[in-house]
């Protein structure tokens, strides 16, 4: 993908160009861990894709790629522990112009402009506020229909992560039920072997620590859980 960037970087219409660049910081950020070139070929995308929307009949379909483009930064500024400069990006996002109403038909990148507000707010250690946004961008994925799958999880994952950080008694037990809902997905679609999965399982093991749940335990909350679940 770089080197059909490189080669043909004139040729290229603007949507090819921000596609290209926003898959290429996979590239730089997760293989090469070149966050700075990341983040540069990102705002090259970004630029491309609000030159886009200003001639694009179809802004629904622009905006959610703006979104996702936006998302990509903060990805990468959260994980520098950047907090004030992903409040930015993240303000910078939603003063595109009547942005919740140009997204009125893409729920999706609803979900996802919350779940990136609701991880700054967790970097920041406000784990109620975190925990309040990411109900909030539950309720779009399920409104898309898909009640039980990964991203569901994802947030699931997300909601037990600040619950358990706010080392609230009344709050642990529903942490536990949230990453138990994660892991039963998890397990059901990418199997008990997957990376993600075990990580999940090894995060229940910490937050249940000392609690009396040995394995037993856990595998049969586990098997409850997934007969509660619709796939």
């Amino acid at each position: 993908a770089e080197g059909l960037y490189e080669r043909n970087r004139e040729k290229l219409h603007k949507n090819e160009k921000s596609f290209l660049c926003n898959g290429l910081y996979r590239y730089y950020f997760d293989l090469l861990e070149d966050n700075k070139k990341a983040i540069q070929t990102l705002e090259i995308a970004l630029t491309l894709r609000k030159e886009l929307f200003c001639v694009d009949k179809d802004k629904g379909i622009c905006n959610q790629h703006l979104v996702n483009t936006y998302s990509n930064i903060i990805r990468i500024l959260l994980s520098e522990k950047k907090i004030e400069e992903a409040k930015n990006m993240y303000e910078a996002y939603q003063s595109e112009p009547d942005i919740w109403e140009r997204l009125k038909d893409f729920p999706d990148a609803k979900r996802r402009i919350l779940t990136d507000y609701g991880n700054i707010l967790s970097a920041d250690l406000n784990y109620m506020e975190a925990y309040n946004v990411y109900q909030k961008a539950l309720q779009y994925r399920k409104y898309l229909h898909f009640p039980n799958d990964t991203i569901t999880a994802m947030i699931y994952r997300k909601m037990a992560d600040v619950l358990g950080r706010m080392g609230d008694e009344e709050r642990w037990e529903e942490a536990v039920c949230y990453l138990l809902m994660a892991y039963a997905i998890y397990e059901k679609i990418l199997g008990e072997n997957s990376q993600i999965t075990q990580e999940t399982y090894k995060e229940l093991e910490v937050l249940t620590q000392n609690r009396h749940y040995d394995e037993c335990i856990m595998k049969r909350r586990i098997s409850v859980q997934q007969g509660f679940l619709k796939f």
